[in-house]
């Protein structure tokens, strides 16, 4: 876990694409619209985003950190994970739907159903909403709706 600003209490968790936003926007702005698999992010975005974490935990999960390691390895250095236990993730029914950095999010989120998370996956984003989780869409804050 990893704070924004230190004077927190409220804590959010971060799927990986908007964690490759964040981090990437702290420390190379200039490769933004490199992050993105199905859309491309701008400076403003990114600006949104940082507004919207700002005095929050940011969470994330070693299974997100996999995925985010692929894509931009030196920027996690500054990320505490959460460890969830394979195991539990693969007992999981959620697991013939989703990947398994999705279903670390959810078990998480219910280790700590007050802690919302964020997500570009629109398939995690609309099941986790439909059963009442507080789950945020990337869209809406790089889009500034928050």
């Amino acid at each position: 876990m990893f704070l924004v600003s230190n004077e927190s209490n409220e804590s959010v968790i971060v799927d990986t694409e908007p964690l490759l936003l964040f981090l990437i926007g702290i420390f190379d702005a200039g490769r933004i619209s490199k992050i993105g698999d199905k859309r491309k992010y701008t400076k403003s975005n990114f600006d949104y985003l940082y507004s919207f974490l700002i005095g929050k935990q940011v969470m994330v999960t070693p299974q997100i950190l996999t995925e985010t390691m692929k894509k931009h390895f030196a920027l996690l250095s500054g990320v505490t994970e959460q460890y969830i236990e394979k195991d539990l993730i693969l007992k999981r029914d959620e697991i013939l739907r989703f990947d398994v950095a999705d279903v670390s999010i959810i078990l998480l989120n219910e280790v700590n159903p007050q802690i919302s998370f964020i997500t570009s996956d629109s398939k995690l984003f609309y099941e986790c909403h439909y059963n009442g989780k507080p789950v945020i869409h990337i869209d809406k804050i790089v889009n500034n709706i928050f």
